[in-house]
């Protein structure tokens, strides 16, 4: 949301308090801003949408974890959807390439997890009992600072290259939205 979002917000908010008989304090409404400011107004407002409609919880008045709940799944959805991405990646792209993913945090998993191109050596077996490990280990960084993330994980023709100090520019595969392609010319 934006600031011209703001007023919207506010009489959404106020009128989702009065349906649940509380007032809503000017502190109250900076938290639920502050909370929910990063997504877009229309996810916002459906998620609440929802939440009114949802027989176990709408008769209680919706808190700011409640509605990026809804709009983002809880952790342990979004450390499958990860998941689901890192398979698909391995299907597709396999250990040759280097790959960015739209999801910072499967990076800092990945390289947790011995790296890009070991990931890729394991067995169909192997990865089935790595999807528990992969999700605990996702779930951590959901509320951690996730500062030694590397930009992209390598795979083994751009390894190669690199030790023999190749000017060839190999470009990553892109994982997920074009997010990933905007924070990697961000970082480049």
């Amino acid at each position: 949301m934006n600031q011209t979002d703001k007023a919207n917000f506010a009489k959404l908010l106020t009128g989702l308090a009065e349906l649940h008989n509380k007032k809503l304090s000017e502190q109250q409404f900076d938290i639920y801003w502050h909370a929910l400011k990063h997504y877009e107004y229309k996810d916002v407002m459906q998620s609440l949408n929802r939440l009114i409609i949802d027989p176990d919880v709408g008769q209680f008045m919706p808190k700011p974890a409640d509605v990026v709940r809804t709009i983002e799944g809880d952790s342990e959805t979004r450390a499958l959807v990860a998941w689901s991405k890192v398979m698909r990646a391995i299907r597709e792209i396999g250990a040759w390439e280097s790959v960015i993913f739209d999801d910072a945090k499967i990076h800092s998993v990945i390289m947790d997890m011995g790296g890009w191109i070991e990931l890729c050596r394991k067995t169909t077996r192997e990865l089935d009992f790595l999807l528990r490990e992969f999700e605990k280990r996702y779930r951590s960084y959901q509320y951690r600072k996730n500062e030694n993330c590397p930009a992209k994980l390598i795979g083994k023709t751009e390894q190669i290259n690199g030790y023999q100090q190749c000017d060839a520019i190999i470009q990553p595969k892109y994982i997920g939205m074009q997010t990933a392609r905007i924070a990697l010319n961000k970082i480049v």
